[in-house]
């Protein structure tokens, strides 16, 4: 018996092809039985579950920092238009409420997304 690579289907040892994706099995390696097979995708799908979570993680700490970027940014312009608020532009004052909104994305940065719904 052979295990194709591709879809995990046990074929018999004469197969060049698989019968279902059409894969090539010329130097796929023969099993002695089903045990065998089923440990083997089982290997094959731990090691993917593995990769996937390390994808996750490698994603997650990307969206952070450019979290908190955005909210650093936000931070400093809301400042500097809040500074720029004098007599003749009283409406740049508006400029510091930017200030919390930075905040909360530098926290979603660092908590991350669902960590409020987490807590309660």
């Amino acid at each position: 018996m052979k295990l194709c690579p591709g879809c995990k289907t046990v074929t018999h040892d004469n197969a060049v092809r698989c019968g279902l994706c059409g894969r090539d099995l010329s130097k796929v390696a023969t099993i002695s039985n089903l045990d065998e097979a089923s440990a083997r995708i089982k290997a094959d799908n731990l090691a993917s579950e593995k990769e996937i979570q390390r994808r996750s993680q490698w994603e997650r700490r990307i969206w952070g920092l450019g979290l908190l970027g955005v909210g650093v940014a936000l931070i400093l312009f809301g400042a500097w238009l809040g500074s720029l608020a004098s007599i003749q532009y009283p409406d740049l004052v508006y400029g510091f409420l930017l200030i919390p909104l930075g905040m909360w994305f530098i926290a979603r940065g660092l908590l991350g997304w669902r960590a409020m719904y987490r807590m309660g």
